[in-house]
């Protein structure tokens, strides 16, 4: 009997070890595929920071689709829009000639960023900016 008792406890431990739960990481959601905006909220600013006021909705049924380092618009009638390419850049997309996207979120389903026209290059923000968040999904 007392030699059983180190049996035991070597099953025991191995019994123990083997039903350890795997902790590999899952790999982080691509940014890349189509996503179709759902909501929006964009507020306004004066030059010096002061809320002017804002709206918030649904988007038009135009979706985008992100390959490549090409960001393409379409249509619901699948017209494409002239394209636009992009580098991501950790939580930013970075775009030629327009205001990035602070990437918020994303999942495998969803996408939420935000757009500070402080960061167009094309725009005079000293009549004043807005910041706008969107949330898309697949």
């Amino acid at each position: 009997m007392p030699r059983l008792l180190p049996l035991f406890l070597l099953c025991l431990t191995l019994l123990t070890a083997a039903c350890k739960k795997d902790t590999a990481e899952e790999p982080a959601p691509s940014l890349e595929g189509r996503w179709t905006p759902q909501t929006y909220d964009s507020k306004n600013y004066a030059a010096n920071g002061g809320y002017i006021g804002g709206s918030s909705g649904t988007e038009p049924a135009d979706y985008f689709l992100l390959k490549d380092g090409i960001l393409t618009w379409y249509h619901p009638n699948a017209v494409a829009y002239p394209t636009i390419s992009y580098t991501k850049d950790n939580d930013m997309v970075r775009f030629i000639g327009k205001p990035d996207w602070h990437i918020l979120e994303v999942t495998s389903n969803k996408l939420v960023y935000e757009v500070d026209s402080r960061l167009d290059p094309e725009l005079n923000s000293s009549q004043g900016y807005y910041v706008s968040t969107k949330v898309c999904t697949r």
